[in-house]
């Protein structure tokens, strides 16, 4: 929009911003290699003591499926969704600070069972326009989608991430530890349609976990994925312990768990400085990806501000 302003009611100022970025890029491109490093370094850090890059809402706790390399099985939470009342309230503080990617993202559950899911994108798509939607899912209730609230989400969504345990119903329950193959099949083949109805398709990306990876790229349905949009973005048999939760033991023949010796980093996790998570119940936490036992949390979201984050991240050693 701003590029479009610019081209019609100031087209020298536009050439000579044009020139400028130009200039600027071919500066930072003769810099050595480390000092472009620490300058991207001074720009982020700048960034992110302002405000997170992204947001990463549960919106529910609520799961469809066992994956055995998931802490969700082991862990108990109690069963909630996040009241639209305080969704709204994590929009309102996003935008504020300028809004960009939040995702309806799980952290031990899945966002396709939230019954209010497409009252959230409506919310957003309304009051938000600095918003933009993606979600991450196992994609078992594609299927039991509309066309209709199918379509919605191939509009609303940047991207769609989808999870899977192979190629077959019976690699599916062992990694997953539901029988739902046949299921999330049939929904995936149904969302491609929707996107390929859309006026703005989304991005869709798909997520292999598996026990038998040497079967992975010869499958049919491998080539078939490609065939539906979808781009594969991993193929994993190696999964994280989720802080000891996950053992080796949980995990079939052929799959692993990563045991990961932080003790000589020399910096942090970049996730906890960059995203901000918020749970089902309104608690927001510094890791939006594996925090299964809200070991870091922020405070919730009355409390979302960017002093009392940075704060809280502070007193937490999250800085580089």
């Amino acid at each position: 929009m701003l590029r479009a302003i610019m081209r019609r009611y100031a087209p020298g100022l536009a050439t000579s911003v044009r020139r400028q970025i130009t200039g600027a890029r071919r500066y930072i491109a003769r810099l050595p290699e480390i000092r472009r490093r620490k300058l991207a370094l001074a720009h982020m850090e700048e960034i992110i003591a302002r405000r997170p890059l992204r947001v990463s809402v549960e919106t529910t706790t609520i799961c469809n499926s066992r994956c055995v390399f998931c802490a969700y099985p082991k862990v108990k939470r109690p069963k909630s969704i996040l009241s639209l009342r305080d969704f709204r309230r994590v929009c309102e503080g996003y935008a504020e600070l300028g809004g960009g990617f939040l995702g309806l993202a799980p952290t031990l559950s899945d966002p396709l069972t939230d019954p209010l899911l497409f009252d959230r994108i409506k919310l957003v798509q309304r009051n938000f326009q600095t918003i933009t939607l993606h979600l991450y899912t196992n994609g078992i209730r594609f299927a039991s989608f509309s066309d209709e609230q199918l379509d919605i989400l191939c509009e609303s969504m940047e991207h769609i991430d989808v999870s899977i345990g192979g190629f077959n119903r019976t690699d599916y329950k062992t990694m997953f530890g539901v029988d739902k193959f046949d299921r999330v099949w049939r929904g995936l083949k149904r969302l491609s349609e929707a996107n390929r109805r859309a006026q703005a398709p989304t991005k869709l990306y798909m997520h292999i976990r598996t026990h038998r990876i040497e079967t992975i790229d010869g499958d049919p349905l491998f080539e078939e994925l490609g065939k539906m949009g979808f781009k594969i973005t991993d193929i994993a048999n190696s999964f994280s312990e989720w802080g000891g939760i996950v053992s080796s033991k949980d995990l079939p023949e052929g799959a692993t768990v990563r045991y990961n010796d932080n003790t000589k980093q020399r910096s942090p996790c970049l996730l906890p400085m960059t995203y901000l998570g918020v749970r089902a119940d309104g608690t927001c936490t510094g890791c939006a990806c594996m925090d299964a036992t809200n070991q870091f949390e922020l405070g919730n979201v009355d409390e979302l501000s960017v002093v009392a984050r940075q704060s809280k991240l502070d007193q937490m050693g999250c800085l580089i």
